[in-house]
């Protein structure tokens, strides 16, 4: 198994749920709207076995920065329309997002703190990937580097509150 060390914000994260193609599973104690949207546009698309959500719904989260009331009704919303639910699981402070075959665990940034910031570059995930072997070592990510490309994309052709521009079909 290798181990990547990744730089992920919302709008990467965003990103790779949009390039996915067989299921998601996003862990976290919150959501931001951009997140929200991403996730939910995925999920009317792919169904709603395709697609997990456990969250920390207490309304502290938000108080803390840990996300949106808006993202979290949208994900409530989205779910209510599937037939399906967002789980919930109190006092979780880890993300985590498996895609497809791929896995990133990640530490969220309260919005309070990392809100102002103009420059993301602190480590704060990392990328687990089977490559067969039985060791574990680290190195370069594709995984960043498709969030990268993801999110100059997104930044390209972003309407401001719509999802459309994140979750494009992939050919």
């Amino acid at each position: 198994m290798s181990v990547s060390i990744l730089s992920l914000d919302d709008e990467q994260i965003a990103s790779l749920i949009c390039g996915a193609t067989r299921s998601v599973l996003f862990i976290g104690p919150r959501v931001s709207l951009p997140l929200a949207q991403a996730i939910s546009a995925r999920w009317i698309e792919m169904g709603s076995e395709a697609i997990q959500v456990l969250l920390d719904t207490d309304p502290e989260i938000c108080r803390l920065g840990y996300g949106t009331i808006e993202g979290l009704r949208l994900l409530q919303e989205t779910a209510a329309k599937l037939n399906c639910r967002v789980h919930h699981h109190p006092g979780i402070r880890i993300g985590v997002l498996i895609w497809d075959d791929k896995t990133v665990v990640f530490a969220p940034s309260p919005l309070l703190i990392e809100g102002g910031s103009t420059q993301f570059s602190h480590p704060n995930a990392i990328q687990l990937t089977p490559d067969g072997s039985h060791g574990i070592g680290l190195s370069q990510s594709s995984v960043q580097r498709e969030a990268q490309t993801a999110a100059l994309s997104w930044q390209d052709t972003h309407l401001p509150n719509t999802c459309r521009c994140l979750c494009r079909r992939r050919p």
